[in-house]
């Protein structure tokens, strides 16, 4: 899902969970999206959180203003009294040209 995300800029996305390809309706449930510097790191310790109940994220500057670097993230689907990770894996967060020249 994720390749890049470049830091310190505004990126929006669309998760809706799926059940044998059929879209699934979000109604009395929840999505979490984290961004964490090992996969094994707590869920207090992640560096971006954000929850959601229609799907929709977005994220702003000063949420992806992390250091350079590889991480991994994760969705979560809160649904029927169980948890269920939708979509995992690693993002590369790099500086844009722009704010290599301001440093």
């Amino acid at each position: 899902m994720f390749k890049q995300i470049f830091t310190r800029n505004t990126i929006a996305f669309t998760a809706i969970p799926t059940i044998d390809n059929v879209e699934q309706p979000l109604v009395g449930t929840s999505l979490k999206f984290m961004v964490k510097n090992d996969r094994y790191d707590s869920d207090e310790d992640a560096l971006i959180t954000q929850d959601s109940t229609t799907g929709e994220f977005t994220l702003s500057a000063e949420q992806t203003d992390i250091a350079e670097g590889r991480y991994w993230w994760e969705i979560r689907w809160y649904a029927f009294g169980a948890v269920y990770t939708i979509g995992m894996g690693m993002v590369n967060f790099i500086k844009t040209v722009i704010d290599q020249i301001e440093e």
